[in-house]
């Protein structure tokens, strides 16, 4: 009897968000930093002062300036390979690269960036690439707003704008009952469950199990990730990719504006219609 026989299939989810008009009282507004992973009831802090951060918007999780919690850098648990080619030679070969800069979710699990691309396509000449995203990446890219998901390589040198960015590879290691908070990324990801369970929620109530080898494309859709499993850690392996100008009734290059400025920074609203 041939072995694939007895192969699990593989499961495929496409997410589709349905138009309608921003809310102050979306998740997109006030964003949760602090996750109870035994509820889904979060403390929410305002975003860090950052203007020019704010022209495309993308995930957060937290940042340094809110005094409920911290991030750390920890050991990172995933092997990352990198491959180049033999200047002389023009073979291909193995590169050097530094350990993953690994960061603490509290509440959530620990999540580091293999690789992230200025722009696309990919500027791999001279190495490029690679000198951009190993010098400039690091574990405080994710205390902004924007760079959970876009690296500081993708912060122009001058200005501090983002760029129209390139690709991302996003790793995510989800601790057991861990319930993450709903959120959207300004991308098109490819996301792969290769280890445990777990369930991608979307705000509409509706939900799928994804298995090791599972995957889901996320089009740009309000979603969390929970772990299905109360004893039993779960990994996810995601590919981010930019969009065109225009995403699902938001604007990519103006995603929002300042609101008052607080004693804790800036609270991001949707922009006027």
């Amino acid at each position: 009897m041939p072995l694939g026989r007895y192969k699990r299939p593989v499961s495929r989810a496409v997410c589709i968000q349905k138009f309608r008009t921003p809310q102050l009282s979306d998740p997109l507004v006030t964003l949760p930093v602090i996750v109870n992973s035994r509820s889904s009831i979060y403390t929410t802090s305002l975003l860090p002062a950052r203007p020019n951060l704010f022209k495309h918007y993308i995930m957060s999780t937290t940042q340094v300036e809110s005094p409920h919690t911290t991030i750390t850098a920890v050991a990172a648990s995933v092997q990352r390979h990198i491959t180049s080619h033999n200047p002389i030679t023009g073979e291909s070969i193995y590169v050097d690269a530094p350990a993953l800069h690994t960061a603490t979710i509290p509440g959530f699990g620990t999540a580091s960036r293999s690789y992230a691309t200025l722009k696309l396509p990919a500027e791999l000449a001279d190495d490029h690439d690679l000198n951009t995203h190993f010098t400039q990446d690091s574990v405080t890219s994710y205390t902004r707003s924007t760079d959970f998901t876009v690296p500081a390589s993708q912060l122009h040198p001058k200005t501090g704008d983002l760029e129209l960015g390139g690709a991302n590879v996003i790793n995510l290691d989800i601790e057991p009952g861990a319930i993450g908070h709903m959120h959207r990324t300004v991308s098109l990801d490819i996301s792969t469950c290769v280890m445990g369970e777990v369930y991608n929620e979307l705000d509409s109530g509706q939900k799928v199990l994804l298995k090791a080898g599972d995957h889901i494309i996320q089009r740009a859709t309000m979603h969390r990730w929970v772990n299905a499993s109360k004893e039993n850690y779960a990994k996810v392996i995601a590919v981010l990719l930019p969009l065109e100008n225009q995403c699902n009734n938001y604007k990519h290059t103006e995603e929002g504006k300042l609101d008052k400025e607080t004693k804790d920074g800036y609270r991001l609203v949707p922009v006027s219609r």
